[in-house]
């Protein structure tokens, strides 16, 4: 059998419940003590990290509380000290202090209201202060999220034990999601499972011989493939020895991207109970009226019965 690895930086202890190495989005799956508060939770990382959606939503969160806050600074200076307001009802002066405080953090200013008195006109002064900085940071992590070298990888959902040249291969799908071109790309795929020695459970890895672990260019798709040879850590293990085993199969993918001009990454993993027996991947490759070549990434993942 091929030898194991002893580099992949996850050390030899098994997972407790069968906790996987590598989440499917590619973060490593390990929790970390004894930082402080600072070096834990950063907020430029917690940003750029984030999703779109929730990045939107957070930015247009914290503009409402501190339009919030400033307009009760506003109503505590006393509403008097907005000049030019005509509201009447609590509600309506309230309101039109908080419009007040959304023209001065954005710098807009229509005029209509200024502040009078020393009270006003200090939260007013402090709040565009705030507002230019804030909108500094924001356009900072704004560009940050855009220009950040990122692969955007889609992979099958689950693996595949299938017939392969007379033998059995273990497979698993992948298609680069952007309209980027990505070039020289290669994987290495490594099997975690646990092993006894001595008496104790440690979890090895080895790495997987590939039939192609490098392509040129990325532009359709790519199953990658390992064939089950005799020197294979796979084997003559059944379905039932991967759950025994709690196998895992880690995936690492580099490409470089013209897009970003540079080398990118992207990860995921397969455990036990993703990987499917006696199946193939259902074609995807075809092409259009023109007779241009069309890749349906919506069937990346589907399989049929051999």
């Amino acid at each position: 059998m091929s030898k194991a690895s002893s580099n992949t930086g996850f050390g030899t202890r098994a997972r407790a419940n069968g906790a996987r190495l590598v989440n499917k989005d590619g973060s490593f799956n390990v929790h970390k003590t004894g930082r402080k508060f600072a070096e834990r939770f950063n907020l430029y990382h917690w940003f750029l990290n984030m999703s779109w959606p929730k990045f939107v939503l957070v930015i247009f969160t914290g503009y409402v509380i501190i339009n919030f806050v400033f307009a009760c600074l506003y109503m505590a200076a006393g509403f008097e000290s907005l000049q030019g307001t005509v509201m009447r009802t609590p509600v309506q002066k309230f309101l039109s202090a908080m419009y007040f405080s959304a023209q001065t953090f954005t710098t807009v200013g229509y005029g209509r209201v200024n502040p009078v008195g020393h009270a006003s006109n200090i939260i007013a002064g402090c709040e565009a202060l705030i507002g230019l900085m804030g909108f500094a940071i924001m356009t900072g992590l704004i560009y940050g999220r855009f220009s950040r070298p990122r692969a955007k990888v889609m992979f099958s959902a689950s693996a595949i034990f299938a017939p392969y040249r007379e033998i059995t291969g273990l497979m698993f799908r992948m298609a680069n999601g952007r309209d980027s071109q990505m070039s020289d790309v290669s994987v290495t795929v490594i099997v975690a499972m646990n092993e006894e020695k001595d008496g104790k459970t440690i979890k090895r890895f080895y790495p997987l011989k590939l039939e192609i672990d490098k392509i040129f260019f990325f532009a359709t798709t790519w199953t990658v493939v390992h064939p089950i040879l005799d020197d294979s850590p796979l084997k003559g293990l059944k379905e039932a020895d991967l759950e025994d085993r709690d196998i895992e199969i880690l995936v690492q993918v580099s490409g470089y991207d013209d897009t970003f001009a540079q080398i990118v990454n992207d990860r995921t993993s397969y455990k036990w109970h993703e990987i499917e027996w006696n199946v193939k991947f259902k074609p995807i490759f075809t092409t259009n009226n023109q007779g241009e070549p069309m890749v349906k990434l919506e069937e990346l993942s589907k399989t049929y019965q051999v």
